[in-house]
C-alpha cells in the first residue's frame, strides 16, 4: 500500500512537470521538444538520446517479462513445447516475437496504434477495476499482520517497481 502510494505520488509530480511545460511552451511534443524549447538543440538532442535509450530498456525489460510469462502459462497447457521456447543462453523467442508483433502494430500507422493503445489501457482499466472489487469483497483483515515486513527499503523498491508501470502510460499518452 505504501509502495503504491509513493508511486502515485511521484507520478502525479510528473504529470504536473509535463503539464506545466504544456501550458508554458506554444507547442505539443515530448520532452524533446519541451528541452529544445528550454535549453537548446544540443540538450535537447542528449535527452532524444536518453529518452531513446529509456524506451529501449523498458520495452526490451517488458518484452523480457511477458515472454516468460507466456513461456510459463504455454508450459502449463503443453508441456513439452516449452524447451522449444526456452532455449537457453538468454535468449527468450517469445519476447522477440512480441517486439516483432508491437513493431507490426507501428507500421501500421497511428490509426491501427491508437486503435490498440486504447483496447489495452481499456482492457487495463477493467481488469484494475476487478481487482479491486474482488479484492475489497474478499479482503480479510486478521491476514494484515505487518504493513511493511521487507522494512522501508522494501516500500522503496516495491515503489520503484510501480513507477517503472508508468514509463509505459507516459509514454503513450505524452504524444497523442
Amino acid at each position: 500500500v505504501f509502495s503504491w502510494l509513493i508511486a502515485g505520488f511521484c507520478c502525479i509530480f510528473s504529470a504536473m512537470s509535463y503539464a506545466e511545460l504544456a501550458s508554458r511552451i506554444p507547442s505539443s511534443g515530448s520532452s524533446y521538444a519541451y528541452v529544445y524549447y528550454a535549453l537548446g538543440e544540443l540538450p535537447a538532442v542528449i535527452a532524444a538520446w536518453c529518452l531513446t535509450l529509456e524506451y529501449g530498456i523498458s520495452g526490451a525489460a517488458v518484452a523480457r517479462s511477458w515472454g516468460d510469462k507466456l513461456i510459463l502459462w504455454i508450459s502449463c497447457c503443453h508441456p513439452g513445447v516449452t524447451s522449444l521456447l526456452d532455449i537457453g543462453y538468454g535468449i527468450n523467442i517469445m519476447a522477440g516475437l512480441m517486439q516483432f508483433s508491437v513493431m507490426m502494430v507501428l507500421l501500421g500507422g497511428v490509426s491501427i496504434g491508437k486503435i490498440t493503445v486504447n483496447c489495452f489501457t481499456v482492457l487495463k482499466m477493467v481488469l484494475v477495476m476487478f481487482i479491486i472489487v474482488v479484492g475489497l469483497s474478499i479482503f480479510e483483515s486478521e491476514n494484515v499482520v505487518d504493513w511493511a515486513p521487507m522494512g522501508s527499503s522494501g516500500i522503496l523498491r516495491g515503489s520503484t517497481a510501480a513507477f517503472f508501470g508508468y514509463v509505459g502510460y507516459d509514454g503513450k499518452y505524452r504524444n497523442m
